[in-house]
């Protein structure tokens, strides 16, 4: 698209991590070594973009390294849980919070009346819940500003089972409680990482609409991180949509604009256009090369444009549909 950019709703970044890794955090600098920052995000049109408290620590475990293994080529074996999991998930919650008093670009989003603020929002969202001792701590987590909480990352918690267990054993009974309570509360939640059985299992019993935040389609691709028709079916019922991501495993052998444009692509035709939307897991993820920064998801819009997208078609995978979402579920 050689116009100006539609607004755009990012389903999930890992910007905090990458900052608590030691990334650089000078994020009013361009830098084409990173996946994003404030020119790119102004760029790329940026109105809301999910902020990803992800705080496993870089190490290695025989069982981790096999569970990564399995991932894909590429993904590597270096992930273990941390020791103190809510201690480092405060350490990531922070780092937004010091971005959004560090750069008037950014504003943190926290309701509805914040959906439409001026700049770029960050919406705070759990990546799996390992960083909940009990249920009862979303209330905690709320009161810091978060408003998102992923049932799952790649490994089996309490709660849910992961798109990675051994044994799908689906939601438990604290992760039912843990879904009302976050209906409640107003807290959006997130399968993206879900094994199937758990997808299913809250889409057929969560009455607010539910994200999977960065997948892509197994109709396609065959991924433990990819969805096939019967989720997409059951969530397109929901009212939920699908965030479309960059992890190259997940979109097949090239991985690039084009690829993925054709997982979008598929996805709508069948399940029609409400359901698309956009995760890159910028910061998280090695993108393809020609989706390497926020900015250059121009190039995913072209894509679509040559499979006979219109401008509208675009706005809806762009925002329209993450923020009917967002708007549904915040208090």
């Amino acid at each position: 698209m050689d116009r100006t950019n539609p607004p755009l709703i990012d389903l999930h970044e890992d910007i905090g991590y990458y900052i608590y890794l030691g990334g650089k955090h000078d994020m009013e600098v361009r830098r084409e070594d990173r996946h994003g920052d404030i020119p790119g995000y102004l760029d790329a049109n940026m109105k809301i973009v999910v902020g990803a408290i992800f705080a496993l620590q870089r190490g290695y475990t025989p069982m981790g390294g096999e569970v990564m293994r399995r991932y894909g080529e590429g993904a590597g074996d270096i992930y273990i849980r941390p020791s103190m999991p809510m201690a480092a998930a405060l350490d990531v919650i922070s780092i937004y919070k010091w971005l959004v008093r560090r750069y008037e670009e950014f504003r943190l989003v926290t309701g509805r009346s914040d959906i439409d603020g001026k700049g770029i929002g960050i919406l705070m969202g759990l990546e799996g819940t390992e960083y909940l001792d009990d249920p009862g701590d979303i209330y905690l987590y709320k009161d810091l500003g978060i408003r998102l909480i992923g049932l799952t990352w790649n490994y089996d918690t309490k709660y849910a089972a992961s798109c990675m267990s051994s044994k799908d054993y689906g939601l438990t009974g604290s992760g039912e409680v843990l879904l009302s309570l976050a209906e409640d509360e107003g807290i959006v939640i997130d399968l993206a990482h879900s094994s199937r059985k758990t997808m299913l299992e809250v889409l057929e019993t969560h009455s607010d609409p539910v994200l999977i935040s960065h997948s892509n389609y197994a109709g396609l691709v065959k991924h433990q991180r990819n969805v096939d028709d019967e989720v997409l079916d059951r969530l397109a019922s929901n009212g939920g949509v699908i965030g479309f991501t960059y992890i190259r495993q997940t979109i097949g052998e090239n991985p690039c604009a084009d690829a993925l444009a054709r997982h979008i692509d598929a996805v709508a035709q069948r399940f029609g256009d409400d359901i698309v939307a956009i995760g890159t897991d910028l910061f998280g993820c090695n993108p393809p090369e020609d989706l390497r920064r926020i900015e250059m998801i121009t190039n995913l819009y072209n894509a679509l444009e040559k499979l006979g997208w219109t401008r509208s078609r675009i706005e809806k995978l762009a925002y329209k549909n993450a923020e009917r979402v967002l708007r549904r579920v915040l208090e």
